[in-house]
């Protein structure tokens, strides 16, 4: 019986060290992403001697080379007397990619703050924690604040979609937008503090699984895991994308959420090019590491799907608001 008893005990401690071991390497893995990824954005602004438009792009080019898992970042309007002057990506609901605060300091001097995600999925147990990683820039001198971005005169920019029905930069209107070829888009999402918004194309681009066991970015001790994002998913669409020229990524659950509160979704949940019965979305299952959303076509219904199905993939594009006509 003592025998029995020494031996779960020991079980047990040596099951709790694995964990932490495991929990300890991916905090190690995600922190060091996360950090990679600040260091990009704080690199620029430096160059650049602030968050400038020139800033933007060059933050945006690089961080789609490296494959940021644009995991949602709290970017409250201020933050330890530091103003929110930029914000990676989609901005929806006080929340981005990634968050750029301005802090002005005596003297004339002034710095910036980024925040970035750490997205911590524990082996074993699947724990998913969002934990946000600080990186300051080094101390600036004599830049002319009124230059941040927000308040430049932006460069003017071609015009890249035609309004065809509806208002202007209004969820559910319908755009032309001219890419590789005239294709119709409808704004799904659009934001007052943001000078970009997102458009979702009428129909699918073909099929693709989400992320699959055979992709090592996919799986965590070889299973298969969703905490990285969809790999494939996101590969299929680039390969299908590449001559746009526009950022090209999968619709969020929010967005899909925030779009449905208009009236008629037709727009949004129906297809003319595909019998399968939706197409797949970026965001994961949080309670569940092999599935992800997906969104139903005609009822808009999200649900969670395995993440090794092949399904539909609809396209969203993300432009400046001054390339709509």
């Amino acid at each position: 019986m003592k025998q029995s008893i020494g031996y779960t005990l020991s079980l047990n401690i040596a099951i709790t060290f694995i964990i932490i071991v495991f929990a300890f390497i991916a905090m190690a893995l995600s922190y060091y992403r996360a950090f990679k990824v600040s260091k990009v954005i704080t690199a620029a602004i430096e160059k650049n001697e602030g968050y400038t438009f020139d800033t933007e792009k060059e933050i945006i080019n690089k961080l789609s080379s490296i494959g940021y898992n644009m995991t949602k970042v709290n970017c409250p309007k201020e933050r330890n007397s530091c103003k929110l002057t930029g914000y990676g990506y989609k901005y929806s609901q006080g929340q981005a990619g990634y968050c750029v605060y301005l802090c002005e300091e005596d003297g004339g001097y002034y710095r910036y703050k980024t925040t970035t995600n750490m997205m911590l999925n524990i082996p074993i147990i699947n724990r998913i924690t969002n934990i946000p990683v600080e990186i300051n820039t080094n101390k600036m001198y004599g830049y002319d604040i009124d230059r941040s971005k927000h308040e430049q005169e932006e460069p003017e920019t071609p015009k890249l979609c035609e309004l065809q029905e509806g208002n202007s930069q209004e969820i559910g209107s319908k755009y032309v937008c001219h890419l590789d070829t005239d294709r119709t888009f409808y704004v799904l999402e659009n934001n007052d503090i943001s000078s970009y918004l997102s458009l979702i194309m009428n129909e699918n681009l073909g099929t693709s699984v989400w992320c699959s066991v055979s992709e090592s970015g996919c799986r965590i001790n070889g299973k298969l895991d969703n905490s990285s994002g969809p790999i494939i998913a996101n590969a299929y669409l680039v390969s299908q994308t590449s001559n746009w020229r526009v950022e090209v990524s999968l619709p969020s659950k929010e967005q899909i959420e925030n779009a449905s509160s208009v009236p008629n979704l037709d727009w949004l949940y129906t297809s003319s090019n595909s019998s399968r019965p939706g197409f797949w979305t970026s965001s994961v299952d949080e309670n569940n590491s092999v599935n992800a959303k997906y969104v139903y076509h005609n009822t808009g219904k999200i649900t969670n799907m395995n993440i090794s199905d092949h399904q539909d993939i609809r396209p969203v594009i993300t432009i400046r608001k001054t390339q709509l006509n």
